[in-house]
């Protein structure tokens, strides 16, 4: 009889059907619903309320089954919270276009920034990362380093290509990203994730595009500086 190759072998234990309420699902299907499943409790609770009974009453899957799945409630947090993470990051742009002018350039951002703090996931791992941080360092880390970071420095890259012949003063491109991401935050889900769902913050549209006038303003302010300075300097 014809032997799988190992590849194929490991790809069917992968993919190997457990019963699920009377209806067939693969390794894959059943970690997914575990995975929603934490995830819905934990939009209500923190690590300390969760437990395996929980998620698998949740999902309509046997305990025995959710431990053929994952080590622990620790490891199944784990994987919960690198899926936000890593739905969220697919939301990310990588840069802002660099012909677009100061001010819709700004606008992407905020657009940008907008679609990712809107999105239903960045909303479940911001409360996770307020209710567990402390507890969970490596999350809040994580959300810095692989979400946070990132967006601002899409920002910041697009005003340092902006006011290249002017440079801004050190470190204030960075600052101008990470402050207009803090406020789409706050506007968006800042109530939210500490628990009031029910209370928007009082921030017209206007009003958020007098904020980006400002800061498009600034690297405006610059541009222009250097172009008279060069144009200056060829006369």
């Amino acid at each position: 009889m014809a032997t799988l190759p190992v590849e194929n072998l490991a790809a069917q234990q992968q993919n190997r059907p457990y019963k699920r309420l009377g209806v067939n699902r693969s390794r894959g299907q059943l970690r997914s619903e575990l995975i929603e499943a934490a995830r819905e409790i934990l939009r209500d609770g923190s690590y300390e309320k969760l437990t395996i009974e929980q998620i698998a009453a949740k999902a309509t899957i046997s305990r025995r089954t959710l431990y053929n799945l994952f080590q622990d409630k620790d490891d199944i947090y784990r994987q919960t919270c690198e899926h936000l993470i890593k739905t969220v990051g697919d939301l990310m742009v990588d840069e802002i276009p660099e012909r677009m002018s100061a001010i819709d350039g700004i606008r992407f951002y905020v657009a940008s920034c907008m679609e990712i703090y809107s999105n239903a996931a960045t909303k479940d791992l911001l409360r996770i990362v307020v209710r567990d941080g402390a507890q969970h360092p490596w999350i809040a880390k994580a959300y810095s380093k692989q979400i946070r970071l990132p967006l601002i420095r899409v920002c910041e890259l697009f005003i340092l290509k902006k006011t290249r012949r002017a440079p801004m003063a050190n470190g204030a491109p960075y600052h101008v990203g990470a402050q207009i991401a803090d406020i789409v935050k706050f506007q968006v889900i800042g109530p939210l994730i500490f628990g009031l769902d029910n209370v928007s913050v009082d921030m017209s549209a206007e009003q958020l595009d007098i904020i980006i006038q400002a800061y498009a303003g600034i690297i405006d302010g610059t541009a222009q500086k250097s172009f008279s300075v060069s144009q200056a300097a060829r006369g």
